[in-house]
Formats: C-alpha cells, structure tokens, sequence
C-alpha cells in the first residue's frame, strides 16, 4: 500500500530556537495530517523537529518502523526537517534514502510529499528543489506547496517570534564587536535564558518590535554581561 509521508521545510529563522505548536502545524498541512513525535529522540522535544534523526545512523530504521505503526488508513504522519532547505540536502541524501528503504522493509511503500512554511507577507518558498533531489534518489515524492498560518495564530505567533529571536541574537553580535566584547558559543544560549527569566519577571517580549528596539533589548542584555563579569573580577 501507498504510505504517504508529509515532510514540511522552511527558513531557519523562522523554525529555529522555539519549537512549533504541533496540532495547528500539522492542520495546516491537512486534516488527517499528524506530527510525528520525537521526544524519543535527545535534545528533540515534539514540536521541535525530526533534525536530530541525522544524529545517528540507526534513527531511520526505529523511525521507520514507528512510523508504519502508529500510522495507516485514517493518519499520515508529518516529518518536520528544520535544516534540510537551507542545508540543500547536503548530508541528507542518506537519512531519506534509509528511512524510504526502512519503511518498505517494515511493509509499506513511502511517498513523500514535501510542503513549505513560511510567514505571511515572505516570498512563498520554493521547495521543487528538495523534491526533484529526492526523485534523483529514486524515492517517490511530488511538491505539496506552500503553507502560510493565519496572521495572529499560535503558529504565525512562533515563528515571527523565532524571526526576532533571530534578529536579536544578530544585534548582540554585531554591538558586542562594536563595544570590542569576545562572543562566544556559549553566548547565545546564556541570551536565551535571560530572556527566559526577563519574560518570567513580567517582561513582553514584542516579535512585531522595530530593529532599533531590537537593539535596545541587545545592549541591555550586553550591560548585564558586562556589569556581571566585573562583579566577579
């Protein structure tokens, strides 16, 4: 039988750090649509993507077979891959090609249909590219289109959040090397959580702010570094 196989793909900024709501994610797809979980998967809570399958060889085949499982006549389980568009399949040839292979062994035939989200108001993504590769691989797979939430919605609201979260950690980049400040790797999650702790305390974060707000939000963030580091000299 035909087992159909929803992959959606989009633009880091937008998908990356926050995970997305997984019903309204997988209703925008299609009714019978839904998320496939990934809490089995380290560091990849459901909601947050299936990226972490690249992780290790032996993913493809657990996921494939829960796949055939927990799925058939009355569901179709969606696969979000978070990296895949802008990584242009580069090191992604071999997950589709053991998880399509994996899914025939367990008893099904795989048929990927590769949908784009994207905001309302961006270009819509052209994701034609990712299908004709996966055609080059001898997998079975069409273009599904592309998919923008309602303005206002759980999702739209997440992913023009990401997109500010994005942009703010580029602010703090850029005036931590105006101010002649060293970031490092570890920068970027210390932001997040102080983020995480401004918002507990009552702050709002705004994902429609203009840049120069943005840039307030980095240099207070960047003053509370600095002001930290000499409290401990």
């Amino acid at each position: 039988m035909t087992f159909r196989i929803h992959v959606v793909v989009g633009r880091l900024d937008t998908l990356r750090p926050e995970p997305l709501p997984t019903e309204e994610l997988a209703a925008l797809i299609g009714p019978q649509v839904v998320l496939a979980n990934s809490d089995w998967l380290e560091g990849a809570p459901n909601g947050g993507g299936h990226d972490a399958l690249l992780a290790d060889a032996r993913f493809a085949s657990i996921m494939a077979r829960a796949l055939v499982r927990d799925f058939g006549a009355q569901s179709e389980p969606l696969l979000m891959f978070k990296g895949l568009l802008e990584d242009g399949l580069s090191g992604w040839d071999g997950l589709l090609v053991d998880l399509a292979r994996s899914i025939g062994d367990a008893g099904a035939d795989p048929a990927f249909i590769v949908h784009g989200l994207s905001l309302l108001g961006d270009a819509p993504l052209s994701v034609d590219d990712v299908t004709s590769r996966m055609l080059d691989l001898g997998l079975v797979a069409k273009t599904g289109g592309n998919v923008a939430p309602p303005e206002g919605t759980a999702i739209d609201t997440v992913l023009r959040r990401n997109r500010m979260i994005k942009d703010l950690i580029a602010a703090v980049a850029d005036i931590a090397r105006q101010r002649a400040l060293c970031v490092t790797a570890s920068s970027e999650k210390r932001l997040l959580d102080w983020l995480s702790r401004q918002e507990r305390a009552g702050y709002t974060l705004d994902h429609t702010a203009e840049q120069r707000a943005v840039e307030a939000l980095a240099r207070h963030f960047l003053d509370g570094e600095a002001n930290a580091a000499a409290g401990a000299r």
